[in-house]
């Protein structure tokens, strides 16, 4: 195989070990969750994130079957196809679990889960640095590079809330928990495809802004998660300056 291939390869078995490992982690906590007897649909908040789990992992098995046979088969039979290999199929496939790890189970290991998000954040890295050379614009694709990577760190878990306004809480989380994913995932899609202008709309980020704060600041006398204000903030950092970047790009190419 030529490097280019290779280096695609290993992109390719970072989607496959991400897969593993998330599903591992999902499938020992809800192993535990029965074996220590949570009642899984005690509340309605239980009962939407066990239900989303199995949902998830049910929608991504049925996928991979359907949709990425021939992703598994270059997995054991690599060859130069991969040089200018289609990532579509396995980009979804990432979203349909990925929705399963976004809910806190009791048993939640997020150790485990960022190990597996850090393999998928990796296999992002290695494709933009073997592909850089299709890009318009070298330093614009670093920027949004770094911008999605933070998106997806905003993104927020949806934990139970013990506030006064839980139950309008967990319907954001609800949203968030999903509707940012297939966000996220639209966003990387782009990104496999060379289209980082269009991974700087607006929509994307005030989509996770409008999500995000309400539910930080109604959580603010209790547990605000810190972590996702941090990344919505470097977030908008970073978009910020990717977009002023493209604009100064555009205006010195005109």
């Amino acid at each position: 195989m030529t490097s280019k291939s290779k280096l695609n390869y290993l992109v390719l078995i970072s989607f496959f070990v991400y897969f593993l490992v998330l599903l591992g982690e999902r499938v020992l906590s809800i192993s535990l969750s029965v074996i220590n007897g949570v009642n899984m649909f005690s509340n309605g908040f239980n009962g939407f994130v066990y239900v989303s789990v199995f949902l998830s992992i049910t929608a991504w098995i049925v996928y991979l079957i359907a949709k990425c046979r021939g992703d598994i088969k270059m997995l054991f039979k690599p060859s130069n196809d991969l040089e200018n290999y289609d990532f579509k199929h396995m980009i979804i496939a990432s979203g349909l679990i990925l929705v399963s790890g976004m809910v806190f189970t009791q048993y939640t290991i997020p150790g485990i889960q960022f190990g597996a998000y850090g393999v998928l954040i990796l296999g992002m890295l290695l494709y933009v640095i073997n592909n850089l050379a299709d890009y318009e614009n070298k330093v614009l694709t670093w920027l949004v590079f770094a911008y999605l990577v933070a998106f997806s760190m905003s993104i927020p878990v949806a934990h139970e809330s013990f506030q006064e306004m839980k139950t309008f809480i967990h319907v954001l989380e609800g949203f968030a928990s999903y509707g940012l994913v297939i966000v996220f995932t639209y966003m990387f899609y782009l990104l496999f495809n060379k289209k980082t202008k269009s991974i700087l709309n607006p929509l994307f980020l005030l989509s996770a802004l409008f999500l995000d704060f309400p539910i930080i600041f109604m959580e603010w006398n209790g547990e605000p998660n810190m972590f996702v204000l941090v990344f919505a903030i470097i977030s908008t950092v970073i978009y910020s300056i990717s977009s002023i970047f493209y604009l100064i790009s555009k205006r010195k190419n005109s």
